[in-house]
Formats: structure tokens, C-alpha cells, sequence
């Protein structure tokens, strides 16, 4: 009789090292989709800084500021390749703050200038399709759902 007390031990740390795994996969699972959310509402709001833009065709600083905020939430979020790309967007949009209509309309240099505004609102309307594969990889949700007990 003394010898079920070892394999009731055994038993007993299986149970718990299962529950253990099982309770480790749902706190993993949390954290991916609480990321995803996070990195999708960053997004978002780039997305509507560059709308503005857009709609606008003339930014001024409050547009400057909105996407500097947006830029300033993903810096932890996302990668590199993303922070470059926000970095290039900014410096064109900082770019069309400063050159509005009425500094190039009074510019003796009027035609190059309006040429250079048209050049970096279109590195704007490229956001739409150049973000789909910038931010794809981080806003992906690719896991597979699998049984607990399986890891892959």
C-alpha cells in the first residue's frame, strides 16, 4: 500500500505540469492578440494622419503634430523598416508644412517648387499601397490554433 503514495506524487506533478503548459499557452496567446491590437490602433491612426494630409493637399502643424504622436506610438510597436518609413513620411510632410501655396506662390523658383509639392503628396498617396506590405508582418495574425497539449 505504501508504494501508491510515490506514484500518486507522480501522478499528481503530471496534472500539474499539463495545467501549468496549458495556462503558459493562454497568457501566450493573450499577449499576441493584446499586441496585435495595440499595433493595429497605431496603425489606424497613421492611417487617418495620412488621410488628412491628403484631404487637406496643404498640411498645416496640427497635421505635423497628429502624425508625430502616431509616430511616436509606434517607435516600441514595430520594427525598423516601419520607423523608416514613418520617418520618410515625416520629412515630407514637414517638407509640405513648411512650403504652403502662399511661399510658393510668391517664390521666384514657383514651378520647381509646385513640381517637388506634387512629388511628396504623392509619396502620400503611395502610403495605401506601399503600407499593406510594410506593416503586413506585424499586423498578421498567422498563428495557428492547436490543441494545447501541442505545440506547433
Amino acid at each position: 500500500m505504501y508504494w501508491l503514495i510515490p506514484l500518486a506524487a507522480i501522478f499528481v506533478s503530471i496534472v500539474v505540469t499539463i495545467v501549468q503548459y496549458a495556462q503558459w499557452r493562454t497568457a501566450n496567446q493573450k499577449i499576441v492578440i493584446a499586441l496585435h491590437e495595440r499595433r493595429f490602433t497605431v496603425y489606424s491612426q497613421i492611417e487617418k494622419a495620412v488621410q488628412a494630409v491628403l484631404r487637406e493637399g496643404e498640411p498645416d502643424h496640427e497635421d505635423m503634430y497628429e502624425f508625430t504622436v502616431c509616430q511616436s506610438a509606434a517607435r516600441f510597436l514595430f520594427g525598423d523598416d516601419v520607423r523608416s518609413y514613418l520617418q520618410d513620411l515625416r520629412e515630407h510632410l514637414a517638407w509640405l508644412v513648411s512650403f504652403n501655396s502662399p511661399i510658393i506662390e510668391a517664390s521666384p523658383q514657383r514651378e520647381q517648387l509646385i513640381e517637388e509639392k506634387y512629388n511628396r503628396l504623392k509619396y502620400f498617396f503611395e502610403f495605401f499601397d506601399r503600407s499593406p506590405e510594410i506593416f503586413a508582418p506585424y499586423l498578421r495574425l498567422d498563428q495557428k490554433i492547436s490543441p494545447f497539449w501541442r505545440p506547433w
